[in-house]
């Protein structure tokens, strides 16, 4: 995407509204009947246990000897066991045991989950809200410009909202619930008044939510467990009802560990025998009352999402082996975030207990590309140590310092990148594997780090393509390779004191075995565009944005010419302002002498 089109679509995915079943299908046309609800089968199925042998201690996703990625790939937890009720353990009475007083056509939403569409997710407004006004590079006329690294970020949790809002449907719909929210600042007296279109509050609101699953002092409470302890959490919870100190979403994946998904746990039934159905608003089946059930016994769960024969299934199940559900706390999303991406920030704010220390700072690295078919990411750092997904589809973890996440978002067949951390002090360079591809797909290679932003967009990652990504940790340098010839757009951001900067340079031609780099020296105030890799002329279009303590500012110039083995050099530290040209130095042949001097234009 255009860098300079991010501050006027940014915050809008511009497709027409189509549903997204974040882990399952369409609702279907007739509501469940407001008798006692039954789940879709009455006696779980069991799965194996998954192989742990290979799976790290830390991060998600884990993978097992066969590559399937375990459900153990789990958010992190300060307390992995949750403490059971007494009741809930001893009490074997069929019957309500626990309820919270939830009701999905009460306090569901009326509209399904959705993925791309033309409503809004977060705006600068909800990253003010979420980090306070650390994110702003400035607040002239009361309105937050964000930072570049902001900006980006903003930008990737709003992608990562394309594949389903389940998470931001839940925690949403809990804090209508249980008075954390009004419902009548959204137009309505309980969730299920408000109507989504046109309702530019409420669209927001859950895309605020949507994002508390990625907060530290959300993750570092979440509570995981075999099916039973949580089943104990979770009567014990939803007996308080109202009164619990916090309210829980429930995310689970299926046992290969994809399909993520989150849905609303609202009460517990005995069913006998050991069974007991936890009933569930999904927000996949608005209105509905529906059921994940739990076998004591088996020590075992299984929720199907769909009891229509005419739609797809798609079945979630676990046992204590698979450790693929978990519990997410609501109310600590509700504080005020630490930024983990903004210049100076402390080491270890935001991505709790992910980080190895507390005094490491980590770059965030993130591969856009189609939710269901993409390509992968591997990243190897100095020592021949890798850790990402292979050419033949291993998810390996042999740099033990390297983390990474998924988030509970998509489709039923959405199997997104997860967000790799790489600590700020690490050496290392990331492969583009377009392998899994069966046909081309445009993909974006994004890195963001303390006070900086860098990546290439709009490859034409090729079935087979592999391309190489070279950074400094520090955000400063940035060296793409490709076998095959591309037009990327090469993108820059950094937060200064006195101004932030953003770069683009679109449509860059690298033709097949070529490299190009760039370089950002702050002190001297240059970006230094360097072809020596390139192997034929090519053509740069230059956006530049500087902003300060008062307004922003841009520059564009198109159709600058390099030859092959030429570096530029961009005086963007001497530009003026708005309406003023810019200085370019040419060093022919890259032999250190500055053989031409240009004056831009500025053409927009």
């Amino acid at each position: 995407m255009n860098r300079k089109m991010y501050r006027v679509f940014g915050v809008f995915i511009v497709l027409s509204l189509i549903l997204a079943a974040c882990g399952g299908g369409a609702a279907p046309a007739t509501p469940a009947p407001e008798a006692q609800p039954t789940a879709q089968s009455e006696t779980p199925t069991a799965v194996p246990p998954a192989d742990q042998s290979n799976a790290p201690t830390a991060e998600p996703p884990t993978a097992n000897p066969d590559n399937t990625p375990t459900a153990a790939a789990q958010p992190a937890a300060q307390d992995s066991t949750p403490t059971a009720s007494a009741p809930a353990a001893s009490s074997d009475a069929p019957g309500m045991v626990a309820d919270s007083g939830f009701r999905p056509e009460v306090n569901g939403f009326q509209f399904p989950n959705y993925g791309k569409s033309n409503a809004k997710n977060l705006t600068p407004a909800e990253m003010q809200r979420i980090f306070g006004d650390t994110v702003c590079a400035n607040k002239a006329n009361d309105q937050c410009t964000l930072t570049p690294p902001a900006e980006q970020w903003m930008t990737q949790q709003n992608q990562g909202m394309d594949g389903g809002h389940c998470f931001g449907f839940s925690v949403a719909s809990l804090r209508l619930f249980t008075g954390l929210a009004n419902p009548s600042d959204y137009g309505g007296s309980t969730a299920i008044d408000l109507s989504l279109d046109g309702n530019e509050k409420l669209q927001r609101e859950i895309a605020y939510s949507f994002v508390f699953q990625g907060f530290n002092p959300v993750r570092g409470n979440v509570i995981a467990g075999t099916p039973s302890q949580i089943l104990d959490k979770l009567i014990e919870v939803l007996k308080a009802g109202k009164n619990a100190p916090d309210v829980y979403t429930i995310g689970f994946f299926k046992a290969d560990g994809t399909g993520g998904h989150a849905v609303t746990p609202y009460a517990v039934e005995n069913r006998g025998n050991g069974i007991y159905a936890v009933m569930i608003y999904d927000n996949n089946y608005p209105k509905e009352k529906r059921a994940v059930l739990f076998d004591r016994n088996a020590d075992t769960w299984n929720y199907t999402t769909t009891t229509n024969p005419s739609e797809p299934t798609s079945e979630y199940q676990g046992n204590a082996q698979t450790k693929s559900l978990f519990l997410f706390p609501t109310k600590p999303g509700l504080q005020q975030q630490a930024c983990d991406f903004c210049a100076g920030a402390t080491a270890g704010g935001s991505q709790g207990n992910r980080l190895a220390s507390a005094a490491v700072e980590y770059n965030e690295i993130y591969l856009d590309g189609d939710p269901t078919v993409h390509g992968h990411l591997l990243i190897t750092d100095e020592a021949g140590k890798q850790y990402g997904y292979t050419s033949d589809g291993k998810f390996v973890t042999d740099i033990s310092t390297v983390k990474s996440e998924r988030v509970f978002s998509g489709l039923d067949d959405d199997t997104p990148e997860p967000t790799y951390f790489v600590p700020t002090n690490m050496t290392f360079q990331i492969t583009i594997d377009g392998t899994p591809l069966k046909q081309a797909d445009p993909t974006d290679v994004t890195m963001i780090g303390p006070g900086y932003d860098l990546g290439v967009e709009g490859i034409n990652l090729e079935p087979g393509q592999k391309d190489t990504l070279t950074v400094a940790s520090n955000g400063n340098q940035l060296s793409y390779t490709t076998k095959s010839s591309e037009s990327p757009n090469i993108i820059m951001g950094v937060e200064l004191n006195g101004a932030d900067y953003e770069f683009e340079l679109k449509g860059v031609d690298v033709a097949g075995g070529g490299t190009i780099n760039v370089g950002l020296d702050t002190k001297a105030g240059n970006l230094t565009v360097d072809t020596k890799g390139t192997k034929n002329p090519g053509n740069y279009d230059l956006y530049l944005t500087r902003i300060d303590d008062n307004a922003e500012q841009s520059f564009d110039h198109e159709g600058i010419e390099l030859d092959p083995a030429d570096t530029m050099y961009i005086y963007y530290g001497k530009w003026a302002g708005n309406g003023t040209g810019l200085e370019v130095g040419i060093d022919r042949g890259s032999d250190g002498t500055i053989d031409e001097t240009l004056d831009l234009t500025d053409s927009h």
